[in-house]
């Protein structure tokens, strides 16, 4: 028998994902799943649903899945060092202890409570705003798509993405770092320059663009990403030297 090929294994990944994404209650992710599997079939069918609403919803919902696992990656260190603090306090203070724990609790679930929102929100501001850098590159190309198109095709991608990095991020949940390093990084590696692709093919089809200036729009926000990273890297080895020049010259004149 012949072996299979990479269709083949791309055919049997799919089968065991939409099998296991029945056992979650969100009816859409199959169109998450579909986003990254049959991109060109995802985005000429849900162009006519687009809808920014939706999009913020996909958006909310998956940076919850995300926080999720986030949480309990530390709740591994903050349960250990909580019970460092508490059970001292208990076998001295006793109850009286307990009740004085009360209100760093309740603080901290405040805390906790405003991080998710704001999570959720920062992910909607960032989802909303890339679109619509995108967007803007894409018309001044001579594209002739809509933003709520862009946009709302783009919040499916965004949330397909981050399900996708569910299952790698959970196995930091074990204590086993180098070894899930070595599985995570070549993964979102992989997966990072797939959904280039699929932003690519976003493009193409919703603003008619020719296959040069749609990479383009795809890689130029990119660019300019990486650039300002470099920009504010190096910004602060300026300011690191330029203290450490103020600091001799300030010891030299004592």
């Amino acid at each position: 028998m012949a072996g299979k090929t990479l269709d083949d294994y791309v055919n049997d990944l799919d089968k065991f994902v939409s099998r296991n994404i029945k056992k979650i209650p969100y009816e859409r992710l199959p169109l998450w799943k579909d986003m990254l599997f049959r991109p060109d079939q995802t985005i000429k069918g849900e162009m006519k649903n687009a809808s920014l609403a939706t999009g913020a919803k996909d958006i909310a919902v998956a940076s919850l899945a995300n926080l999720a696992v986030i949480a309990l990656f530390m709740a591994e260190y903050a349960g250990i060092f909580v019970g460092m603090m508490l059970i001292p306090l208990l076998a001295t203070s006793g109850s009286a202890g307990l009740g004085a724990c009360m209100l760093p609790l309740g603080i901290a679930v405040l805390v906790i409570l405003a991080t998710v929102v704001a999570f959720v929100i920062a992910s909607i501001i960032s989802w909303l705003f890339y679109a619509g850098v995108e967007f803007v590159i894409a018309r001044l190309l001579g594209g002739k798509g809509e933003y709520n198109v862009h946009a709302y095709l783009e919040s499916i991608l965004n949330a397909a993405l981050m399900a996708a990095m569910l299952p790698v991020m959970a196995l930091y949940i074990i204590p086993c770092f180098l070894f899930c390093n070595a599985i995570v990084q070549p993964f979102i590696m992989v997966l990072s320059f797939y959904t280039i692709y699929v932003r690519y093919r976003i493009v193409k089809q919703v603003h008619g663009l020719e296959r040069n200036k749609a990479i383009a729009v795809v890689l130029i926000p990119v660019i300019l990403v990486m650039a300002l990273v470099v920009v504010f890297y190096l910004g602060l080895f300026a300011l690191n030297i330029m203290a450490d020049v103020i600091r001799i010259a300030a010891n030299s004149s004592r």
